[in-house]
């Protein structure tokens, strides 16, 4: 039996955010939050305040406080309890990072990891330029979407890891090394020194599909 808890601990915390945001059971006035801070997010690029979200909505501070802890708590948002302040929320990075994504080519979002740099466009149905750097030789790296399609990569040989890691908190466990690879190569040669680091290698149009599953219908 505790063979068994702990499989399906490890089932649960591997969970993508769309898996996560299902099994949250999240009431309506708390789904109202999730989505008014992506779309802070993609509006701004930066993290609302949580009292302009209490304004935004029409809520009592302390039911956007309450939210905010519920999303943390189910790992849709990354949190910092002790000054109420929202970090990041999948697939945005509050702070910059090596995945850029320039929304109609213009606009500069970050994402918190490849895949969600390639699940942004599809959340948002809005094209994008990626523009990162190969995690193992850092060369530059881009991927053009447009209409939830693929348009171009660079390199060709672009490869993407997906972390199957275990943990409680994405952003810190997964995120970190979900990265572009220029070829495949280099990521077995990354791979070489991380041994401990569990999941595969996947192909862009693979991460797009992904990404997809996972941030698609995170705005309906």
């Amino acid at each position: 039996m505790e063979e068994d808890g702990r499989q399906e601990h490890h089932r649960k915390s591997r969970k993508n955010i769309a898996e996560r945001l299902s099994s949250a059971g999240l009431n309506p006035q708390e789904d109202a939050v999730r989505k008014a801070i992506l779309t802070a997010f993609a509006a701004s690029g930066k993290a609302p305040d949580v009292q302009d979200l209490a304004r935004t909505l029409g809520l009592p501070l302390a039911s956007v406080l309450v939210a905010c802890r519920t999303l943390a708590a189910a790992d849709l948002i990354v949190w910092q309890d002790d000054k109420a302040h929202i970090i990041s929320a999948y697939p945005f990075s509050g702070s910059q990072t090596a995945h850029e994504v320039l929304l109609r080519g213009q606009t500069t979002r970050y994402a918190l990891c490849a895949i969600d740099a390639l699940g942004m466009p599809c959340m948002l149905g809005q094209g994008v330029r990626i523009r990162s750097m190969c995690y193992f030789c850092g060369t530059p790296v881009t991927v053009d979407i447009a209409e939830g399609l693929l348009q171009g990569v660079s390199p060709s040989t672009l490869a993407v890891w997906l972390s199957e890691q275990d943990g409680c908190c994405v952003a810190e466990v997964r995120c970190p090394v979900m990265n572009f690879f220029c070829e495949e190569a280099h990521l077995q040669a990354w791979h070489t020194t991380s041994p401990q680091e569990r999941g595969r290698s996947l192909t862009v149009l693979e991460a797009l599909e992904v990404g997809r599953a996972a941030f698609g219908a995170l705005l309906t």
